[in-house]
């Protein structure tokens, strides 16, 4: 079965983060592909700010799921560049 996304998306199901303005939302960035995204389905993203992580289940067959989490320090890279 092959899973097809949006446009720019990196499989059937992506992490995108989006960043608040004043007013309402401003923007909606895809997390890198390095960092999260693959052909998989990615979902679930949990941000624990006291240690500065990102959980995240990933999706391999309906089947086999894992968490996964990672250093949430890019995001804040993210926001100051875009």
């Amino acid at each position: 079965m092959d899973r097809v996304g949006p446009p720019g998306s990196f499989g059937g199901t992506d992490i995108h983060i989006s960043f608040k303005g004043k007013m309402e939302l401003d923007r909606i960035l895809s997390i890198p592909v390095e960092k999260v995204n693959t052909e998989l389905e990615e979902r679930f993203p949990s941000k624990f700010t006291a240690g500065d992580i990102l959980f995240f289940l990933k999706d391999y067959d309906n089947e086999h799921q894992d968490f996964y989490w990672i250093d949430a320090g890019f995001i804040e890279e993210l926001k100051k560049q875009n």
